[in-house]
């Protein structure tokens, strides 16, 4: 009994002691604070007394101190900090000694002749008139000394003087360049690679060798950052073709100089043995037979061992058992060597896990959209077995729509045995948007656009701001020296809750572009019902009634079109079936597009005008090359109107060829048939072909160079294909996408034509594309 007691004691002997510590500690009080300053002197005290804790009065405290220094330091403008403390029986004074830097009064470079001073000082993130810091002028060092490597020039010498004025305070600071000649690549060649293709190995690499048009694309220039990284890409190849043991070493690359800045490159690489797969097997899958599995796995004995294929098999097995509800399922896989003949074994080694059934769904994040918008992209429903598969499909469905900024699915665990929820996190992006701009084109000329988009519309719901309900608006307003446009329309993607578009659409159109005789304007509507039918097919029906008024009709020009005068009503229907694979709409480098149009105008439709058009468009695109982005396309179009009833096809809906959406080498509507007697004014035929090839090469971002051939005729008769009226031109062109705005300057020359065209070579500037 005598231990516990003596510990008792003792905490209550130091329980009054540190009573009686704390009752004798004098609280000091601020008495008085004072700042001294060693030079340069560049600050005042207001800056210091802006910066500190503690004032006048207050109780000191050490931590105030502190708090007081690191916030100094912290504003950038101190290069010294020292409190000096004077104590008295109740009182203290304090005295700030500070050490102001140097402020920064100019910046001079010197030596640079490649590079503006201009662009060398927009790098810079030293401020004039803002305090010196060196650590910043030696950042600044680097950025230029990068950008010299950029263009060209690594072996550029960079240094800086800081000159400091104690008197005034103010420094300067001078950064000295030696450029030193800019190194070209004249050849770049491998050792020790065979038998790999060494052209295969140089298509890797962005460092190229210099070529005739490197002084546009700016290629050909030695950067060692893009170096080091072309060798890991040619490592990754190697690997993925079996040579797993493929050394590369950046220090062995010999460089050699013809002259001063032509440069010679030798990369020797140590392949070391070529592996291939060897059989493949599987364990642990009870659910799924070994046939059923190795029909998802893309290796073969005795193909070159590729790390990758690994990765995407495990994927693939996975997924096979995701789509049976087999959330769960681990995939590992084990090698087994055989030295005798470089062949890798997998056994692929399964956890397989318990089937899951999808419990219900979730949705956040959703501020605007409405639920329903969400839920009806899903490949997935509660009750049905959990499919990983039909989940990921969900959400790139969902990514499409293009209506978030982030999309993510995911499965969540709930109390119910072999049941998940789907949680649909999303984060609303920007769906509408608002563009004004002005153009110029050879065949708009002036114009001024405003548009106004939503994506994500919602008619009837004011409180929103109409979003939210997935509809499509567009409302687009064009004016301009030769033509006037204007476009409303609404697009539901789901009609009655089905894969199923429907819209319409108003529109005015207004051009005086056509022909010097006469003015058009084109007024009326377009429904339609859009659907994917299959694959990439997609069906659209639409049935739209027009009214054309032909007016100010001059008095020379030809009968055809004073017969048109007024007003004419057009009722018809319309189906196209398009099919389209290319890889991009405005920068296609593969792929086709291929639309077939039946339009009927008339008969039961009522209207003024009695016709059946059918056209059939088709384009195809081959990339040839993929250094600098060679690619080759192939147009091909034809066309038919036919008249029924005994009724007259009106010259305005017949077939024109000529301008820049057809043939470059003539003006708009020059190709085909004219009306010889009124100075030669095109009148329209009712059969036409084109074709047309063009090879383009990328030059540099956004711009690439083009060459073209076209050809056409455009005859009176229906189904009249014959070639004695064809026109044909070559060509060449820049192509630009400036903002998503795809751009054309073409120069067409006339080859084969007839009498009646001008021959002269044709300039055309317009938008969009041609496909």
């Amino acid at each position: 009994m005598r231990l516990p007691n003596l510990f008792t004691y003792l905490s209550l002997i130091l329980c009054l002691l540190g009573i009686f510590v704390n009752a004798q500690a004098k609280k000091f009080i601020i008495n008085d604070i004072d700042i001294s300053f060693l030079e340069p002197i560049t600050t005042g005290k207001a800056l210091v007394f802006s910066n500190i804790s503690i004032k006048k009065g207050m109780v000191y405290n050490e931590s105030l101190i502190e708090q007081s220094i690191k916030s100094l330091y912290d504003s950038g403008y101190f290069q010294f900090i020292e409190v000096k403390r004077t104590q008295r029986e109740e009182e203290i004074d304090l005295l700030f000694v500070v050490q102001s830097k140097f402020k920064l009064v100019k910046v001079d470079i010197n030596g640079n002749d490649k590079l503006s001073d201009k662009k060398l000082k927009e790098l810079l993130d030293s401020k004039i008139n803002e305090p010196l810091s060196e650590e910043e002028i030696k950042k600044d060092t680097d950025k230029i000394r990068k950008e010299y490597v950029k263009a060209g020039y690594p072996d550029a010498d960079i240094s800086y003087e800081i000159r400091e004025n104690h008197n005034s305070g103010n420094a300067t600071v001078t950064i000295q360049i030696f450029e030193n000649p800019r190194i070209v690549i004249k050849e770049i060649q491998f050792k020790g690679h065979e038998p790999v293709d060494e052209d295969d190995l140089l298509k890797l690499m962005d460092s190229k060798k210099r070529w005739f048009l490197s002084w546009i694309t700016g290629s050909g220039r030695f950067n060692e950052d893009k170096f080091r990284q072309d060798l890991e890409k040619i490592k990754n190849f190697l690997k993925q073709n079996g040579y797993l043991d493929v050394d590369i070493q950046r220090d062995s690359v010999i460089f050699e100089y013809e002259s001063t800045n032509e440069l010679y490159i030798t990369i020797p690489i140590n392949l070391g043995e070529q592996y291939y797969y060897g059989s493949t097997s599987f364990t642990g899958n009870t659910i799924l037979e070994a046939d059923e599995l190795s029909n998802v796995v893309d290796i073969e004995e005795g193909q070159k061992y590729q790390p990758e294929k690994i990765d995407q098999t495990k994927a693939k097995i996975k997924n096979l058992y995701g789509k049976r509800g087999y959330l769960e399922t681990h995939v590992i896989h084990k090698r087994i060597f055989n030295l005798k003949d470089n062949t890798i074994g997998l056994n692929f080694q399964i956890q397989e896990g318990n089937q899951t059934y999808l419990e219900s769904i979730s949705i956040e994040g959703n501020e605007r959209t409405k639920n329903i918008v969400i839920l009806r992209e899903l490949a997935i429903r509660p009750g049905e077995i959990f499919d990983s598969v039909r989940m990921k499909n969900s959400e790139a469905r969902l990514i499409n729509t293009r209506f978030f900024d982030s999309v993510m699915l995911s499965p969540q665990d709930t109390n119910i045995p072999d049941r998940k929820d789907l949680l649909i996190s999303v984060k609303e992006g920007k769906t509408g948007n608002v563009s004004f701009g002005g153009g110029f084109s050879s065949l708009d000329e002036i114009s001024l656009k405003i548009e106004l988009t939503q994506s994500n519309f919602d008619l009837f719901n004011y409180k929103s701001f109409f979003q939210g309900d997935g509809q499509k608006f567009r409302l687009a307003l064009s004016i301009g020296s030769v033509s006037n446009n204007s476009v409303l329309s609404i697009e539901e993607p789901w009609l009655f809750e089905r894969e199923l578009a429907g819209g319409f659409e108003l529109f005015r159109s207004e051009t005086n572009y056509n022909s010097s005789y006469y003015d058009e304007l084109r007024s009326g509507f377009n429904i339609y019902l859009r659907k994917r039918l299959f694959g990439l097919t997609i069906g659209r029906l639409s049935y739209g009634l027009e009214n054309v008024n032909i007016d100010d009709i001059k008095d020379k020009a030809p009968q055809t079109i004073k017969n048109e005068e007024g007003e004419r009503i057009v009722s018809k229907i319309t189906l196209n079936l398009t099919r389209d694979s290319r890889d991009s709409f405005l920068a296609t480098t593969r792929g086709n597009r291929v639309q077939l149009t039946n339009q009927f105008a008339g008969g039961f439709l009522g209207g003024e005008t009695d016709y059946w058009k059918t056209e059939l468009r088709s384009a195809q695109f081959f990339p040839i090359f993929e250094y600098q982005s060679q690619v080759v396309a192939l147009l091909g179009r034809l066309g038919v109107i036919t008249p029924y009833s005994d009724a007259n096809i009106p010259f305005f809906d017949r077939f024109f060829l000529g301008g820049p959406d057809t043939l470059r080498g003539y003006d708009h509507r020059e190709v085909g048939p004219v009306d010889s007697a009124s100075n030669n004014e095109a009148i329209g035929g009712n059969t036409y072909g084109m074709i047309s090839a063009e090879y383009s090469i990328g030059l540099f971002d956004p711009i690439r160079l083009a060459a073209f051939y076209d050809g056409g005729f455009v005859n009176v008769n229906e189904w009249d294909f014959g070639l004695s009226d064809y026109n044909d031109n070559f060509g060449v062109g820049i192509r630009m996408n400036i903002n998503g705005s795809p751009i054309r300057l073409d120069f067409g020359f006339p080859f084969q034509t007839a009498d009646h065209n001008d021959d002269s070579m044709q300039f055309h500037f317009s938008f969009g594309t041609r496909f």
